[in-house]
């Protein structure tokens, strides 16, 4: 009986409107499934981890991607997986002087000395006039307690700057704290009013 009566209700509806009911439908279940897929998206975007993660799950040959999941892991205290990126990155890319210098702070912070010597050698072998390396040589050196060379190192980091003058100020800062270090004030202040 219920069958007949919905059944004749049907056939007595506009054929317009069974039109809107199907079309609102369908609209209804693509909302739905968007929404999961907005969903799933938020999940990969819940830090800077899992984002770069999936881009390097999609695309494991990507440098920037590399860069950007080592940074995010260095930023999040986990050195470990941040040393795989970066080592990686170089087996990808052994000209890549990001990679080379990230790795060698990684080192130098870790009283890996020697390691992170290595690396700036070979990162500035690749580029002599990277400022980047030369202020991280001379971080290296400053840190092993060998003030003569750190100075040596951040004055050629100074040297090179040319070829990127807004990463200055971390090297004229650098030096500018191991004068002051030394008790060479007026030297540090000019290192100082420099950066």
């Amino acid at each position: 009986w219920l069958s007949e009566k919905v059944g004749s209700h049907i056939l007595k509806l506009d054929k317009r409107i069974i039109y809107q009911y199907i079309c609102l439908s369908m609209l209804g279940l693509l909302m739905i499934g968007y929404g999961r897929l907005a969903y799933k998206r938020t999940l990969i975007w819940q830090n800077e981890v899992t984002l770069w993660k999936d881009v390097i799950q999609k695309s494991p040959h990507k440098v920037r991607s590399r860069i950007q999941l080592g940074v995010a892991y260095l930023l999040n205290g986990d050195r470990e997986q941040a040393k795989n990126q970066f080592e990686t990155l170089i087996t990808i890319d052994p000209h890549n002087i990001i990679a080379y210098s990230n790795l060698s702070v990684i080192y130098t912070q870790q009283g890996q000395y020697e390691k992170a010597h290595s690396l700036l050698t070979s990162g500035l072998t690749i580029d002599p006039s990277s400022q980047i390396l030369w202020n991280n040589l001379g971080y290296m050196y400053e840190t092993k307690g060998e003030d003569d060379r750190a100075e040596a190192a951040y004055l050629s980091g100074i040297s090179h700057a040319s070829s990127n003058p807004a990463s200055l100020a971390s090297t004229h800062t650098n030096l500018g704290v191991l004068y002051a270090k030394q008790k060479r004030v007026d030297l540090a202040l000019d290192q100082f009013k420099q950066a």
